[in-house]
């Protein structure tokens, strides 16, 4: 290309690819990847366990049926208990803290 109309339609052609790219890629940037944010903020959050959350679950369950029943804690625990060992075998398995078989 020698003459001027055609490295000017050769420029702009090259210009207006550019323009696309870089909106594409502003579109379809993840927002985790800016300023690595993202990934600072999973690293400060910890992961509980399902044991954990199970035992928050319980414990729940348990303070907010002694609060509205008004049930003694003794009938509560085996209450507990009971649902415990008639969970299936694919959570009790899971499941690490000590349960009272009767």
């Amino acid at each position: 290309m020698r003459s001027y109309d055609a490295i000017t339609a050769h420029a702009t052609i090259v210009m207006t690819r550019y323009i696309f790219l870089a909106l594409e890629n502003r579109e379809n940037k993840d927002w985790r990847s800016v300023n690595d944010g993202y990934y600072a903020l999973c690293a400060e959050l910890e992961d509980i366990s399902f044991t954990f959350a199970f035992e928050l679950i319980l414990a729940l369950i348990k303070r907010c049926v002694h609060d509205s029943l008004c049930l003694p804690v003794e009938l509560i625990e085996t209450f507990v208990e009971y649902f415990l060992s008639c969970l299936p075998c694919v959570i009790k398995d899971k499941l690490v803290f000590s349960m009272c078989e009767s």
